[in-house]
């Protein structure tokens, strides 16, 4: 299993909005989570020392990988799972503050 690049979990708690508004400032990010079942439909989780509930699993993707490559790693970095990821089911984004759209000024 490869290791955080930090070697830590993150310790601090961060309100949905803090998190959404630090990932907002920066100038380009992408993320990935998976939404994964078995065959009687029971969804993945996992359960993370820095947040209350539990998430799907996931994270950023690092400059210069795919969202599958990213979410092959994230896998592999956070459940020890190989997989190989073949559809995507949504994209979402997040922009800065004070802006509903990326064309509103």
């Amino acid at each position: 299993m490869t290791a955080h690049t930090s070697g830590q979990l993150p310790t601090v708690k961060m309100a949905p909005e803090a998190y959404g508004a630090l990932r907002a400032s920066i100038a380009l990010w992408a993320g990935t989570s998976v939404l994964s079942t078995n065959r009687s439909g029971q969804v993945l989780l996992q359960r993370v020392s820095y947040r209350p509930t539990r998430l799907l699993p996931g994270g950023a993707v690092a400059p210069g990988e795919s969202p599958a490559q990213g979410t092959a790693r994230e896998l592999e970095e956070e459940l020890g799972v190989t997989a190989t990821v073949t559809r995507r089911l949504a994209v979402d984004r997040v922009f800065p503050a004070g802006r509903a759209t990326p064309l509103s000024p």
